[in-house]
């Protein structure tokens, strides 16, 4: 009887755990874009973002933000509401920064996968001119 009733918990448990909702993971993105060679910002630059879409976890959207100045450091981007997971579902591919040649024609495309975590975290980014 008592294994009757142990193995009872246990799948109530399972059953319980697999069916919960998936909460998506959001973080406010801010960071800069630096030149490799001396270190200095880089206003202007279109960087396009790809996360997950918190509305249609199945579903990737794409972001853009242009990179400018604040509090007079060239370079700064920011973005809000950023999906880097959820609670079934975690890593760090799920965002995706890119620069493409054709939005930023001086620049090479480039592409990073930023590990993010928890509410608010910085992204600093060197490129190679």
């Amino acid at each position: 009887m008592k294994k009757i009733i142990i193995l009872l918990f246990f799948f109530v448990f399972v059953w319980i755990n697999c069916t919960d909702d998936e909460e998506p993971f959001l973080s406010h993105v801010y960071g800069w874009v630096y030149k490799t060679s001396d270190s200095t910002g880089i206003n202007n630059l279109t960087i396009k973002i790809r996360d997950i879409d918190p509305h249609d976890l199945e579903v990737l959207r794409d972001r853009t933000v242009i990179t400018q100045n604040k509090d007079t450091l060239p370079g700064y981007f920011e973005i809000d509401s950023v999906c880097y997971g959820t609670t079934k579902i975690q890593g760090t591919t799920y965002v995706t920064m890119s620069i493409d040649s054709v939005d930023n024609l001086t620049w090479p495309d480039t592409t990073w996968f930023p590990d993010l975590h928890g509410p608010v975290d910085t992204v600093i980014v060197y490129l190679k001119n």
